[in-house]
């Protein structure tokens, strides 16, 4: 179900994706979703002997995330590359570990070598570190059980961090 920018308090449209697992989940600006997949396959790649799963999801993240696919109701497929085996929990855990330790190490922004492969280049100074990295974080607590939010409960994510619904009336 698309939500509105109104909702948000946002005056423009931006592309929003509701990131799923086990039908709990939350809102992400596409930019901040895509740039944080390209960096999960970027850490995939660095996986020593990747089993099939986790080669067949880095596929998956790279179409999702580069302009070989299509920016728009993205997902990162943790159903179906992920389930509810414990070691692929455990090792997209890994995963996104990494994925923010490389994230912190840019300072407060994204740099253009990170961004280009995702069709960001030139962004640099507009895409804001810690979004990446709350990404991150949100992913974790879904794969944790710790997120409880659904499509309809869930605040957006934004350049500023979680930006809450006002209320309707």
């Amino acid at each position: 179900m698309p939500i509105s920018p109104q909702r948000y308090g946002i005056g423009t449209f931006m592309p929003r994706s509701f990131i799923e697992y086990r039908e709990r989940g939350f809102w992400s600006v596409d930019t901040y979703a895509a740039i944080w997949l390209h960096l999960m396959c970027l850490e995939a790649d660095a996986y020593p002997e990747a089993p099939d799963w986790l080669a067949e999801a880095r596929k998956y993240w790279h179409w999702q995330a580069t302009d070989e696919g299509f920016h728009g109701w993205m997902s990162a497929g943790l159903d179906e590359h992920v389930g509810d085996d414990p070691d692929r929990v455990a090792m997209v855990l890994e995963l996104v570990e990494r994925v923010n330790t490389r994230v912190r190490s840019f300072g407060p922004i994204v740099p253009d070598d990170v961004l280009a492969p995702c069709g960001y280049a030139g962004s640099s100074g507009f895409i804001n570190s810690s979004a990446i990295a709350t990404c991150g974080d949100a992913v974790a607590g879904l794969l944790k059980g710790e997120l409880a939010w659904d499509e309809f409960t869930s605040p957006l994510l934004t350049n500023l961090g979680w930006h809450w619904p006002r209320a309707a009336g």
